[in-house]
């Protein structure tokens, strides 16, 4: 078997599976699609949980909260909320360099 990759291809347990850069990542569309995923795969692990009778910890609002199975929630924690220095406006252009 051949085990050299094309740049576009890596090989993944014998199969051939396509690259994606995070910069194919910024179309609306993608973002959309990853985030509906997510938001998904997240419904159905606590879908599972639930069954499971096992704890659910979550952030809801500033707050860490934990749901345990009899239904009794708990906060074991706060979350700081970030607040940006710097306000951006749509269309602003940010430039970075690398570090050597």
């Amino acid at each position: 078997m051949d085990t050299k990759t094309h740049k576009s291809t890596v090989l993944q347990n014998g199969k051939r599976h396509r690259k994606i850069s995070l910069a194919s990542l910024e179309d609306g569309e993608t973002l959309v699609l990853i985030e509906s995923v997510a938001r998904y795969a997240g419904q159905i692990a606590i879908s599972e949980a639930k069954v499971l009778r096992l704890e659910v910890t979550y952030l809801r609002g500033n707050d860490i909260v934990k749901r345990h199975p009899d239904g009794k929630i708990e906060i074991v924690g706060k979350v700081k909320p970030v607040e940006s220095k710097v306000k951006f406006v749509k269309g602003t252009i940010l430039h970075a360099k690398k570090d050597r």
